[in-house]
């Protein structure tokens, strides 16, 4: 799995695709979701979102208890436009016990601010930071929903 990883990160997308074909042929089950997300980013990085989006229905269908698998469908999701369906898959990260749960509200929270939805991304916002205080990242988009929050109120 980790030299499809690095195929993938060198654009080398065929020699890829074997060495996690030939991964999950020796992967015990319980862990084929890893190589399933693998297949997921390889797709991705050759620009097939929707069967990118397949590999991580996948991974999220045989290990729905890490947040991680919910983020990568999630993000796809997003970057395809379906923008309600990644908010409800990122929602179901949030409720993992595993993996990136702070990333799952970043990310939930990059949903409901493309939707105008400021201050439910706000609270995204401030959900990972109570998770990790120092997620910069969290803290930006916390800046950006609240001017943005600013700048939409209607002005008396």
């Amino acid at each position: 799995m980790t030299f499809g990883i690095a195929l993938i990160e060198t654009a080398h997308y065929a020699e890829a695709r074997a060495a996690l074909e030939t991964a999950l042929k020796f992967c015990p089950p319980a862990k084929q979701h890893r190589i399933f997300c693998q297949f997921g980013h390889l797709c991705r990085s050759e620009g097939d979102l929707h069967q990118a989006a397949g590999w991580f229905r996948r991974a999220v269908k045989l290990y729905p208890h890490e947040a991680d698998t919910y983020i990568f469908l999630g993000g796809t999701l997003a970057r395809l436009g379906y923008l309600r369906s990644a908010e409800l898959i990122h929602r179901r990260g949030t409720e993992c016990a595993e993996g990136c749960v702070d990333e799952a509200y970043l990310n939930l929270g990059l949903v409901l601010r493309a939707q105008g939805r400021y201050a439910e991304a706000a609270e995204c916002c401030y959900q990972a930071i109570r998770i990790d205080p120092n997620y910069c990242a969290a803290k930006q988009l916390l800046r950006d929903v609240q001017r943005a929050e600013r700048w939409t109120r209607p002005k008396d």
